[in-house]
């Protein structure tokens, strides 16, 4: 079984590049969320995805 820090990066991967689906114009990218690992819009920074 893979440890969960393992499991976190291999979904935060997958989503990346995504495009964001608040404004539609940008692409998510790994990064941090009030202090959570996600993927967040480099636009408006919304986060796609946050995991805590």
């Amino acid at each position: 079984m893979l440890n969960s820090r393992t499991e976190t990066d291999r979904l935060l991967s997958t989503l990346a590049g995504d495009t964001c689906a608040y404004c539609e114009t940008e692409t998510l990218e790994r990064g941090t969320h009030k202090g959570n690992w996600a993927v967040v819009c480099a636009s408006c920074g919304v986060p796609g995805v946050q995991v805590w």
